[in-house]
């Protein structure tokens, strides 16, 4: 399951989300200062002439240390107590849910992580608000970010259920959200078909087998279920493996989608992979399924 790999991975995982007041501070000790953090901001850029994309992300979770101790992880918006006083060195680490499972948090290896001295003051709260950026260890092997905003330029996805659908952009209705830049990719349903919609990526290549994590993000806005995972192509063989199955929504949502036991199964030491997008149809003559912001990552 996927709970191995982000356990070993991606550092210690708790179930819970968050520690109240009352778990962190005696009643009888001193009185804290407060760390008040309702949102983290991520800066896509590489250096001074490349970019990971928008600043689409899902960070719920601030994971907090203070002059070194760990304070505790908190679902965001939190105010958050902290016994050390005047001047604290305060680490911010970003935490995400995998796979649409809220149970289940851990720090984002990808993100960096926040190092700040702040004062602090007994009884006082202090505002900040986190900018994180991309490890400078991460790779994306797609041939280009998919944001669905080049006319002309190599796309990372394509369709892989014949003439029946379409790969469009739609720069109107769906491209409603801060992060959709002004267009996304979306495919509708045809009343003449019913078969599943598939997505594959341009990308057919090695992804990390050593365990390292591989993740693909992306946001989506779809009135059909969806299973996403890999193909894994062995001995020219292409086995998919989509086991894990994301809602329909009206709304756009951010997914992070947890791999590293797919490219690390026994059955495929040595494949090539590429990635997979299934929409299972309804009876809906009107589906659709639109997609943005798609970044397949690895270290």
């Amino acid at each position: 399951m996927r709970f191995r790999s982000v356990v070993a991975l991606l550092l210690p995982v708790i179930t819970f989300t968050a520690f109240s007041g009352c778990e962190i501070i005696n009643p009888t000790e001193d009185t804290p200062s407060y760390l008040e953090i309702n949102n983290f901001t991520l800066d896509p850029r590489k250096n001074t002439s490349e970019t990971y994309g928008t600043p689409s992300n899902g960070i719920s979770d601030a994971w907090v240390y203070a002059n070194g101790k760990q304070i505790g992880v908190f679902e965001l918006p939190a105010k958050i107590p902290i016994l050390e006083k005047d001047s604290v060195k305060i680490e911010i680490m970003p935490g995400i849910y995998a796979d649409g499972m809220k149970g289940v948090r851990f720090q984002y290896a990808f993100y960096t992580t926040l190092e700040k001295k702040i004062f602090l003051k007994p009884g006082e709260v202090t505002s900040i608000s986190p900018v994180v950026k991309f490890s400078p260890k991460t790779v994306m092997p797609f041939p280009v970010y998919e944001e669905f905003t080049s006319v002309s330029g190599p796309k990372a996805l394509k369709l892989a259920t014949g003439s029946a659908y379409k790969l469009e952009t739609n720069q109107d209705s769906l491209a409603d959200f801060r992060f959709a830049n002004g267009s996304v990719g979306v495919v509708y349903g045809n009343a003449s078909s019913t078969r599943n919609i598939v997505l594959e990526s341009f990308f057919n290549g090695n992804l990390p087998q050593n365990g390292s994590p591989v993740f693909l993000e992306l946001d989506y806005r779809s009135t059909m279920p969806m299973r996403i995972g890999v193909s894994a192509t062995v001995g020219g063989l292409s086995v998919p493996a989509t086991d894990l199955h994301l809602n329909a929504s009206r709304e756009w949502k951010k997914a992070y989608v947890n791999l590293t036991d797919e490219v690390n199964s026994p059955g495929v030491r040595g494949a090539t992979f590429s990635v997979l997008l299934e929409a299972i149809r309804t009876s809906n003559p009107r589906d659709y399924i639109a997609i943005d912001n798609v970044r397949l990552i690895h270290f």
